[in-house]
């Protein structure tokens, strides 16, 4: 309750709703928590009805009945809001919220790593030092994909270089996959990569690391190495679809149904990244698969038949949609970025991240 209390106060009331809703739905008789609610009237007060409802402290009444006499007639959802809340005090719940309480727990796991994407980097730099490995690698992973400064790059090499586990040694690999025209970088992840007594897990997030660097022989063999082990097929998979290089096409299709959910994962990127036409009917069928179905929608757009050009590629969006069915938020926001980026892979700029951001400008 107390962290709750400074929060609201901390806020203020223009972005606090959601923590009145919660305190009121502690159901703990508080002169601190009733103020917060009955002073919510005057600033939202329908929604300050709604909460009071909730909280069911008779207390409120005076407060809730002398608002409602001063509330146009006219305006019936508000005299329903308030009917409802003094409702609500009068008749409250039979269930008895001591005899039967509502056990919160069950619905998280007993330990989770903390939010660490949204840490600053200095502050997510310093986790590199954590006696979690679990933190480290994590806090190793915060920065893949993203534009790494000098300072961070060094101090991720150095990560990749000296820790203790092989776990985050691997993923500091990965997370350096843009620096390898930094000549060291390069010919450490190398070594790695084709060192047979180094751990496989290791040698793994080396092959992903150097995904733009697997011309030579040596490098290829090192990476199917990888893929002929069940422990790291995956992520040998993921190198070669990283890689853009057609050459490692065939190892996908065949994967398409393996009963490794992350092999088969990587193959349906595989197909995607690789342009398989000839496995499209097989996307489809996954987009049924809860687990998979933005995986597949987003290598659907990837390798499905068409030109390639901003002016085209709406329509791509809706065939893609016609075969799907409804779109949830979630896949229409993976289609539009799968079609950017077959946009940014044909060299040409996004259609739907430009739409996204000229959105937010205008709010």
């Amino acid at each position: 309750m107390d962290p709750l209390l400074g929060l609201y106060e901390e806020f203020g009331e223009t972005t606090d709703s959601d923590i009145a809703f919660l305190l009121a739905s502690l159901h703990h008789r508080d002169p601190r928590i009733l103020e917060v609610l009955t002073d919510r009237l005057d600033y939202d007060a329908g929604d300050g009805a709604f909460c009071l409802g909730i909280y069911g402290d008779p207390a409120a009444k005076p407060a809730l009945e002398k608002m409602l006499g001063e509330i146009p007639a006219d305006d019936t959802e508000l005299n329903r809001e308030f009917q409802e809340a003094l409702k609500a005090i009068d008749e409250p719940m039979t269930t008895s919220l001591v005899d039967d309480p509502f056990d919160i727990y069950p619905l998280y796991p007993e330990q989770a790593l903390p939010a660490i994407d949204s840490l600053g980097e200095d502050e997510r730099l310093e986790l590199f030092q954590h006696p979690s490995s679990e933190i480290r690698e994590k806090a190793a992973y915060s920065f893949f994909n993203t534009e790494l400064s000098d300072k961070v790059r060094d101090r991720i090499f150095e990560l990749a270089k000296s820790d203790e586990d092989a776990s985050v040694r691997a993923q500091a690999w990965e997370t350096l996959q843009e620096q390898l025209d930094t000549t060291p970088i390069r010919e450490a992840m190398a070594a790695i990569l084709t060192d047979p007594k180094a751990p496989a897990e290791e040698r793994a997030g080396a092959a992903v690391g150097l995904n733009q660097a697997l011309e030579s022989p040596k490098l290829r063999a090192a990476v199917l190495d990888l893929y002929e082990k069940s422990e790291t097929r995956a992520k040998a998979m993921e190198a070669m679809w990283r890689s853009l290089d057609k050459g490692f096409s065939k190892y996908f299709p065949g994967h398409l149904d393996d009963l490794d959910p992350e092999v088969q994962k990587q193959a349906v990127w595989g197909v995607g990244y690789m342009g398989l036409k000839s496995e499209l009917r097989k996307l489809q069928e996954i987009f049924e698969d809860e687990d998979l179905r933005q995986d597949a929608l987003f290598a659907y757009a990837l390798a499905m038949p068409g030109e390639t050009s901003r002016g085209r590629i709406k329509g791509m969006f809706r065939k893609i949609e016609g075969l799907a069915g409804e779109l949830s938020e979630g896949d229409a926001e993976v289609l539009g970025m799968a079609l950017d980026e077959r946009l940014r892979l044909a060299g040409l700029d996004p259609v739907f991240a430009d739409e996204e951001e000229a959105a937010d400008h205008d709010m």
